[in-house]
């Protein structure tokens, strides 16, 4: 069974809209990733050193959450700007895999 012309371009089409959706929902959450990450690395720790170890892992989820926190706050909307550019702009232009038009 045949699919008509139009039929295979309409499919084409939408997977490239939902590659191009795919690729926009991870470039928003790896770069919110990675700069909360490098956020809680640098933050350094408050107070007095820890007592034990138990301590230490508390006071370094508490300070790095935080830190994720106040980065969401000031980038976040960046960040999604970002994913949304350079997901909208590689699907229009077939620069990012699964978003390149078959002829």
């Amino acid at each position: 069974m045949s699919l008509s012309e139009k039929t295979r371009l309409r499919l084409q089409s939408l997977r490239r809209i939902v590659f191009g959706l795919v690729w926009f929902v991870s470039l928003w959450f790896n770069g919110l990733l990675f700069g909360a990450t490098i956020a809680g690395y640098w933050q350094p720790l408050q107070g007095s050193p820890p007592r034990n170890f138990s301590e230490s892992v508390n006071r370094t989820r508490v300070t790095g959450r935080a830190a994720a926190e106040k980065f969401d706050r000031k980038y976040g909307r960046e960040v999604l700007l970002g994913a949304i550019a350079i997901s909208g702009l590689g699907t229009l232009f077939g620069v990012l895999p699964g978003t390149r038009p078959k002829d």
